[in-house]
Parts: C-alpha cells; sequence; structure tokens
C-alpha cells in the first residue's frame, strides 16, 4: 500500500514513500529518521512515530523511522519496534544520519546573517544532530538559533537576536517554501524550531 507523498530530488529520478514494499536483500538498507508533524497521515496507519517537540498549540514535531531504499522510503509499524529495539532502532537512525554530510552556505553580514543547509536527502533531519548545530552556532556567534524546516532537503537558520528585519525575512522565506510544491519536498510542520546549544528547545508555529 503506497501512501502518496511522493518526493523528488533534484537532477534525479522520483522517490517515493511507502508502507510496504521492502526488498529482499542480503543486507538490509540503512535505517534512517524522516521528520514530519503530528497531522501526517501515517499516524493512522499504524506507523511508528516520535515526538521530538510538542505545540503550544496543536501540532507537534514527530520523527519516524524507515529504511532509505533509493526509490523509496519504507516506513516502520509501531509493532515493528517492540521494548528496546525501539531505542536501538533510533540509534541505528542517527547514527547513519550522521553519515550523510550537508554543507552550510552563509548569506549577508554580522547579525543580519542567514545559514542555508538546503538541497540535500536529509538536510532538515540534521537539525536532529547536536554537533551539526553546534557548528551552526560557531557560524552565526550565537547560542540561541531559529530554524525553518518546512519541507524535506531544508533548512534555514539565523540567530535569535538577529535583528527583526532578518527575522521577518525568515517567516517569508519559511511561509514561500511551506506554500512550494514545486519540487516535491514532502512538507514537515508550519513552525519555527528554538535550537539552544545544539538541541531543540520549543516549536514557535507560524501566525
Amino acid at each position: 500500500m503506497k501512501i502518496s507523498f511522493p518526493i523528488k530530488k533534484k537532477g534525479s529520478s522520483q522517490t517515493s514513500e511507502i508502507i510496504n514494499g521492502l526488498p529482499s536483500l542480503s543486507s538490509p538498507p540503512p535505517i534512517l529518521p524522516v521528520l514530519k508533524s503530528s497531522q501526517w497521515a501515517g499516524i493512522k496507519s499504524g506507523l511508528y512515530y516520535k515526538e521530538v517537540l510538542p505545540s503550544p498549540v496543536d501540532v507537534s514535531l514527530i520523527l519516524t523511522l524507515g529504511y532509505d531504499c533509493n526509490e523509496h522510503f519504507r516506513f516502520l509499524y509501531q509493532y515493528e519496534l517492540k521494548g528496546e529495539s525501539k531505542e536501538m532502532m533510533y540509534m541505528q537512525a542517527i547514527d547513519h544520519l550522521l553519515q550523510h554530510e550537508v554543507p552550510f552556505d552563509i548569506s549577508g553580514k554580522n547579525n543580519e546573517q542567514i545559514l542555508f543547509a538546503s538541497g540535500r536527502e536529509y538536510s532538515s533531519e540534521k537539525i536532529l544532530c547536536p554537533d551539526f548545530m553546534h557548528q551552526a552556532h560557531q557560524l552565526l556567534q550565537s547560542d540561541k538559533l531559529l530554524v525553518s524546516i518546512p519541507r524535506r532537503r531544508n533548512m534555514v537558520i539565523i540567530s535569535s537576536y538577529a535583528p527583526e528585519s532578518t527575522k521577518i525575512a525568515l517567516k517569508n522565506l519559511h511561509r514561500y517554501i511551506w506554500n512550494d510544491d514545486s519540487f516535491g519536498n514532502a512538507p514537515i510542520i508550519n513552525a519555527l524550531v528554538e535550537v539552544e546549544h545544539g538541541c531543540l528547545s520549543q516549536l514557535i508555529p507560524m501566525q
């Protein structure tokens, strides 16, 4: 059974997110995390999910786990992860995520700088890696960050202490990406994520 969440990589063939269809391989493909919101339809289908950040309103940031099979992503069901296997699989997923390199591009000067870490398969999910976020802290010289991850393969970061004009620019860019499905990147969440000292601290819903 397929979930109709098509993904499209720039310059590559289309990848699909599916529930079943894990191919028979001599060694299983890597397990990786994918970010979603608590409105994700896969929850009702019994797929595994873990809350990453609760929402002050009603939509939380969650992650799900599955196998990256190149042409599709095969999600795991709740019943496939029992007891200690949940934590073990989660740690494996984060270990595999660490192997995905995502470069930073920086725009602007001083406290108006904007960091871009977009275009790679797991760009958005790198927010789960404290070391990666510590690099952003260092580049922006700020202990608190505002991060936009509206859709997969997108991440934009500014300092929480940036001037209001930079915050407005981030919000406008977030809204544009959230409403733009031209690349087929699956939506994640219509909220900004606050990060302190490399760790996710709170969700800030978009108005």
